[in-house]
């Protein structure tokens, strides 16, 4: 499990030996998931590793 702010999961999950990842986000709220989801996409594209889909 990673857990912390998008920048340091979107890092974390480049590091893993696959190209596969299951996120999960706490948030009981659709809006704050997606938001959440987004931000670590975001993170992901500062990398220069790709949008997730």
């Amino acid at each position: 499990m990673i857990v912390g702010d998008p920048a340091v999961v979107a890092k974390k999950i480049a590091e893993l030996p696959t190209e596969e990842v299951m996120i999960h986000t706490p948030a009981h709220n659709v809006n704050d998931r997606i938001h959440s989801y987004k931000l670590i996409a975001d993170a992901m594209n500062d990398l220069s590793l790709g949008r997730l889909n």
